[in-house]
């Protein structure tokens, strides 16, 4: 698979970054999921990646952001039982349904599954 690298503004500076285009897909949809611009994404995430690389940081939250989004889905999905009906169908792109995930346009705070996410960082080794 190739990558794509795309352009991207890390606290006011041009930077590029390369990565899959899944991987792309996936940060644009977490964006749109949190109400934020791919750019205010990889700035928080480059400042809490350490010294490591930062293409690795991104592929690190991620996969973090989906764990923790899939995780609140099973539960979510378990707890109600058969007697709820039909499941929402689910996202083409993160393969739960959007209010499972936490999904709320337009809000400025950030979804649990993205806080969970970003908590990672905090147990990384630097």
């Amino acid at each position: 698979m190739r990558s794509i690298c795309k352009n991207v503004t890390v606290a006011g500076r041009r930077t590029s970054v390369r990565m899959e285009p899944i991987m792309w897909q996936c940060l644009e949809e977490i964006c749109r999921r949190e109400g934020r611009t791919v750019h205010e994404i990889v700035t928080l995430i480059d400042r809490l990646r350490g010294d490591g690389g930062l293409t690795a940081a991104l592929r690190i939250f991620l996969v973090g952001y989906l764990q923790q989004a899939a995780s609140r889905s099973a539960g979510l999905l378990s707890a109600a039982g058969a007697a709820a009906g039909p499941r929402p169908a689910p996202h083409p792109i993160l393969g739960m349904s959007e209010e499972a995930a936490g999904y709320n346009p337009g809000a400025r705070r950030y979804s649990p599954a993205f806080e969970d996410a970003i908590r990672i960082f905090d147990t990384l080794d630097d």
